[in-house]
């Protein structure tokens, strides 16, 4: 995993709308993307670590992972720059932050998204 990316955080917290390093959040993952259709994934958080398997199909740039327990996630390969990139399916959430204008407590919506880069 190379960034993970926030987005669509409303202004007064727009700074917040960026690529940050996954290790700041205790994140890491790695995928090894096998030609015979099969891939192994090692997923990291807080320092419990996670291997799943699972099988791939890639259609217009879109790469669906089933994985073995049963779930899917799907990516989208970014080839307009090198190395390529796969970007993850935006996931919603809301952070509860404080609003520099009002000083108020709030629950502010944002996505986040996991990128890699081929190695």
């Amino acid at each position: 995993m190379e960034r993970v990316r926030f987005s669509g955080y409303p202004a007064p917290f727009t700074s917040l709308n960026a690529d940050e390093t996954p290790s700041q959040y205790g994140l890491s993952g790695s995928f090894s993307i096998k030609a015979d259709k099969n891939f192994d994934e090692t997923f990291g958080a807080n320092g419990r670590i996670v291997d799943l398997k699972g099988s791939w199909e890639l259609s217009n740039n879109q790469l669906q992972l089933k994985y073995d327990t049963g779930d899917d996630e799907t990516y989208e390969l970014d080839t307009s720059r090198e190395p390529a990139k796969l970007i993850s399916t935006a996931i919603s959430a809301v952070d509860t932050l404080r609003n520099p204008q009002t000083n108020v407590v709030q629950a502010v919506p944002f996505k986040y998204q996991f990128v890699y880069s081929k190695q």
